[in-house]
């Protein structure tokens, strides 16, 4: 929340709320919304076109898209470059070659009941929570609970700005000392860290366990990191291939079971798939190099010893 509110800030991270029915993801997404943009309607479907997701970003400072089944890779492509600053151009309505442009950056909240993070370049940007099961006994109506938060929110935005001014003060003073994606994000995190009884340390370490732990639970999750990860199985090892041998290696490991819904359909979609995955791969001891040899592109996968045991946690709870 904090750096949804942070002006002029370097990138937005985007918030994904995920959890099982009746877990109150739309409406921790209604009031979070509420106190970032209130102009921000949280029951839109995310929309199918480039065009469309710039002419809503356009109209609100915040975005937030409900109850979502899936995300296609465009749609993915887009809130990164939403996430990070982008510009989507479009034709200008009654005109032949009139092109509009507009210059999008904007934080984003996602939720759904499915897991829709297995894209590493969206994780990246992405902070996780699972939120928990609310039992039978302990819930509310809507209204009652909407009109206790109406009661508390002078204090929940006094808090937001007091923790807002701490970071503004204490912002140019903090250095990333962590390997971390999104560094701006991480700095303010850190620098607003005293307005909630923390410090920058502790703030750094939380947000470079998320995001270790995030890594870890795609390479669990991902076909492709799956396929590779039982190909050097319990062994020290380095081969090297072409991306259609080791692609056909991989596929024909299926031995006729049914492969994964998104499983690449050619040996070219595997090779840019797989390039997605390096550094996920690289959080588990398997290394991966595609270099030119002559004419042919040769990829090298290592894995130089056996990882330590690591439960995958695929997702981080509010409190950490």
């Amino acid at each position: 929340m904090i750096a949804a509110a942070f002006p002029k800030a370097e990138g937005y991270p985007l918030l994904f709320l995920t959890g099982e029915q009746g877990a109150g993801k739309s409406f921790a997404t209604e009031l979070i919304a509420s106190i970032i943009d209130p102009r921000t309607s949280t029951k839109k479907a995310m929309p199918k076109t480039e065009g469309d997701i710039a002419v809503i970003a356009s109209r609100s400072h915040l975005m937030a898209f409900d109850n979502l089944s899936y995300l296609k890779g465009d749609v993915a492509d887009i809130l990164c470059r939403i996430s990070t600053g982008g510009s989507f151009e479009k034709r200008t309505l009654y005109s032949n070659t009139g092109v509009t442009e507009i210059n999008i950056k904007k934080p984003v909240i996602l939720n759904s009941i499915v897991d829709l993070m297995s894209r590493p370049d969206v994780v990246e940007r992405t902070f996780i929570i699972e939120l928990e099961a609310i039992a039978a006994t302990e819930r509310l109506p809507a209204s009652e609970l909407r009109a206790q938060f109406d009661d508390s929110r002078a204090e929940i935005f006094g808090g937001l700005c007091i923790a807002l001014q701490t970071a503004l003060q204490r912002y140019k003073g903090i250095k990333v000392t962590q390997n971390l994606r999104m560094a701006d994000a991480a700095i303010l995190a850190a620098a607003a860290a005293p307005a909630f009884d923390s410090d920058e340390d502790k703030t750094m370490k939380a947000l470079l366990e998320i995001q270790t732990r995030q890594k870890h639970a795609l390479t669990s999750v991902n076909p492709i990191c799956q396929a590779i990860r039982e190909l050097v199985a319990g062994q020290t090892v380095t081969f090297t291939m072409t991306p259609k041998a080791l692609y056909e290696k991989l596929t024909d490991s299926f031995d006729g079971k049914a492969k994964p819904k998104d499983w690449p359909q050619t040996a070219s979609a595997f090779g840019k798939a797989l390039q997605r995955q390096v550094d996920n791969l690289r959080s588990i001891n398997i290394s991966v190099e595609q270099k030119r040899s002559g004419h042919e592109r040769m990829i090298t996968i290592t894995r130089k010893s056996p990882p330590e045991e690591f439960k995958a946690v695929a997702r981080v709870s509010a409190a950490a």
